[in-house]
C-alpha cells in the first residue's frame, strides 16, 4: 500500500490524528504532489481547524490543480473567515453557478458543504437548492 493509500485508509477509519501525522510526514519528505496537502486540509477541517485547512489548501494550489471537493472547501474556509464575495466567486468556479449547470454531479457531502457555504454567506436560496439536489439524488 502506498503512503497516500495508507493516509486515505486512516482517514476512512476515522483515525484523524494518526492521519494528520502521516500527512505531515509525507509533506516533510518534500513531496511535489498536492494530494497530501489536500488530505491535510480535509483532516484539519474535520478537526475544526479551518484556518490550518485553508493554509494547506493554499499550499496544494502551488503544486497542482485542486480537486473539485477541495475547491468547495476553500470556498467554505473563506466564507467562514467572512470573505463572502470571494467565497461565492470560488464556489462559482468550483461547481458553476446554479443557473448554468443544474445537472452537475457532485458527491452528496460536497453538495452539502456547498450548501453550508451558501448559508454562511447569506445565500439561503442557493443553500436550500443545494440541499434539495442532495435529497432528490
Amino acid at each position: 500500500m502506498s503512503p497516500l493509500e495508507q493516509l486515505q485508509a486512516k482517514i476512512e477509519q476515522g483515525d484523524l490524528h494518526s492521519a494528520r501525522q502521516l500527512a505531515l510526514r509525507l509533506i516533510g519528505r518534500g513531496t511535489r504532489l498536492p494530494e497530501p496537502w489536500e488530505q491535510l486540509a480535509w483532516i484539519d477541517y474535520r478537526l475544526g481547524d479551518v484556518r490550518s485547512s485553508l493554509a494547506s489548501l493554499e499550499e496544494a494550489t502551488l503544486l497542482g490543480p485542486l480537486s473539485e471537493r477541495s475547491r468547495i472547501l476553500i470556498a467554505y474556509a473563506h466564507a467562514h473567515a467572512g470573505r463572502n464575495e470571494l467565497a461565492i466567486d470560488l464556489l462559482d468556479l468550483a461547481i458553476g453557478p446554479f443557473d448554468e449547470d443544474e445537472t452537475r454531479t457532485l458527491q452528496p457531502q460536497d453538495r452539502l458543504l456547498a450548501a453550508t457555504t451558501y448559508a454562511l454567506v447569506g445565500r439561503y436560496d442557493l443553500a436550500l437548492r443545494s440541499c434539495r439536489q442532495v435529497a432528490e439524488a
